[in-house]
């Protein structure tokens, strides 16, 4: 700059960057705690794959990108300390990966991968690693052999798929990115091939991305297929205005996690939804909630009897909500409903595939567009397709059954107190589970 003394130099950038920057105008700190008095700005653009992730764990996604702070880099740069013999289910899914990888790239050998596999620490040592190895290979060539469509699924996923670039325009922000698209025998599909059992995220992916292509004006279904036939699943195609209005109302959604711990858990709020009645009145009756609950509640608390990883488990959700769950956060019930309401559920099937839907399947009904989700609803209105807003207390008790159509609260007053009769709370246990 002009007004820099030409005498004054430093051999060190780094510490020559630092002083640099206390020249500079100095900001307010930022606010301390669960929830901020002055949120941040909605993001003008947000991309496909933000919006998953962060609907994966808005809880994480606040810490991690509001507060800036992480609570798992323990868990991810622990190495092993003792020797493999058997894999788990994180392995199994893991190799299973990269087994599919290598089948339809058609690069390396069996034996390459087995190799790198073992000193990765995912395959046992000697013999039984070799076993292990081969039995896993030859369970995914046969998964690879499925036939979807008309086609088998190793030939849709080896060809190259068509990008389709997303621009949607909502009304608190766009949404833009990229969606692969397939070609089959008998239409255009998004497929979402996952060589382990199906889990609430690969529905969440495949629904975003679903709804995303929709709003573009693709007339496309989504395919989900995991390794079990009977949890085959598929979303139909969706009208164009109804599905720009549900994206509004994530987008939303997002734009309100941002300043607080949105009241959602993936897994716990997709049991709740699941329990509901598919066709309700509005609002829905205290026993068809108090079933709900009770789902969601198996859903957010770990079973030691059986190892079972509940949504308890995770450092970020446990830290926002606590021993409670979401489920006493006000807003929990809405919140879930809109995220998944207009969701298509899968059923599970006791013999092979789904059979194709005929060719003339009406999308469908258009909705009214502008019946998106607004954080600043209160009065009773419209907040989206089959959800109803209405003015709520300012506390209420965390056992106490909330309407299904309870506004999602403006601000966030921290971790929800512990009911009279609940257990002590508990650490999270360092465990993992495949992305």
């Amino acid at each position: 700059a002009k007004d820099e003394d030409p005498r004054l130099f430093s051999c060190s950038t780094e510490d020559c960057d630092g002083a640099k920057a206390l020249r500079n105008e100095k900001k307010p700190p930022a606010a301390r705690g669960i929830g901020s008095a002055t949120p941040p700005e909605a993001a003008k653009s947000v991309t496909v794959d933000e919006l998953c992730f962060f609907f994966e764990n808005p809880a994480k996604h606040y810490f991690t990108s509001t507060l800036k702070a992480r609570f798992d880099e323990d868990r991810e740069s622990v190495l092993a300390g003792e020797e493999m013999f058997e894999t788990d289910t994180l392995d199994n899914y893991k190799m299973g990966d990269a087994i599919m990888t290598a089948i339809l790239s058609g690069r390396g050998s069996s034996e390459h991968l087995q190799e790198e596999l073992t000193q990765q620490a995912m395959l046992p040592l000697g013999e039984p690693g070799r076993v292990v190895f081969g039995r896993a290979w030859e369970q995914m060539d046969t998964f690879l052999d499925e036939e979807i469509e008309g086609d088998k699924l190793r030939k849709l996923l080896a060809d190259a798929p068509r990008h389709v670039a997303i621009d949607v325009e909502c009304e608190t922000s766009r949404l833009v990115g990229r969606v692969d698209v397939r070609r089959s025998k008998a239409a255009d599909i998004i497929l979402a091939a996952r060589p382990a059992s199906i889990k609430a995220k690969d529905l969440l992916r495949a629904w975003i991305r679903h709804l995303a292509l929709a709003a573009m004006g693709e007339s496309v279904q989504t395919l989900i297929v995991p390794k079990k036939a009977e949890e085959f699943h598929r979303y139909p195609v969706w009208d164009k205005a109804r599905a720009k209005a549900i994206l509004g109302q994530l987008l939303g959604l997002m734009d309100q996690g941002r300043s607080k711990p949105l009241p959602f858990a993936l897994e716990t709020s997709l049991a709740f939804v699941a329990a509901l009645p598919r066709e309700i009145v509005e609002p829905p009756a205290e026993e068809s909630l108090a079933h709900a609950f009770v789902a969601a509640e198996g859903r957010w608390v770990s079973k030691k009897d059986d190892d079972s990883r509940g949504d308890d488990q995770d450092p970020y959700l446990y830290r926002a909500f606590r021993e409670p769950g979401p489920m006493a956060a006000e807003g929990f019930a809405a919140c879930a409903r809109l995220v998944f309401d207009k969701m298509p559920l899968p059923e599970k099937r006791k013999q092979g595939r789904a059979p194709s839907p005929a060719a003339n399947t009406p999308a469908p009904k258009a909705e009214d567009p502008k019946a998106t989700y607004s954080p600043a609803t209160t009065d009773k209105e419209d907040s989206g397709p089959g959800v109803h807003t209405t003015k709520s207390a300012k506390t209420k008790k965390p056992d106490k059954l909330e309407a299904a159509g309870e506004t999602v609260p403006d601000a966030h007053a921290g971790p929800a107190e512990k009911p009279v009769g609940q257990k002590k709370p508990r650490r999270p246990r360092k465990t993992e589970e495949p992305t």
